[in-house]
């Protein structure tokens, strides 16, 4: 997971910032529906989404691969996996939100 980094450009916003900017685009679909295009004009939410895709595939590819190995994926290996630390603030805030939606899937949530 160390190669999946944020593009420069958006490596020394704050937390605030991204917050800011993934609340505008919540409330830009809320208000438009479901559209796709929507992100297109909130480059942070772009980023946000591309690195959650990113690391989305890259836990899923990692989890097969261990699923190959082992009948079942032991609590250290799980723990080691999400003890990941990203060195951005957006890097952190897509790997927070991936590793929820992993968590809530593992606890039997929706």
């Amino acid at each position: 997971m160390k190669s999946i980094k944020t593009l420069p450009e958006f490596a020394q916003l704050s937390e605030l910032d991204i917050k800011a900017a993934l609340d505008a685009y919540d409330a830009a679909v809320e208000n438009a529906g479901d559209d796709d295009s929507l992100a297109e004009g909130n480059p942070i939410a772009q980023e946000f989404f591309r690195l959650v895709n990113a690391y989305t595939e890259r836990l899923d590819e990692i989890i097969r691969d261990a699923k190959k190995t082992q009948a079942e994926l032991s609590e250290s290996f799980l723990a080691d996996l999400f003890a990941y630390e990203p060195s951005t603030a957006m890097e952190r805030t897509a790997f927070d939100f991936v590793t929820g939606i992993f968590l809530d899937i593992d606890d039997g949530e929706e």
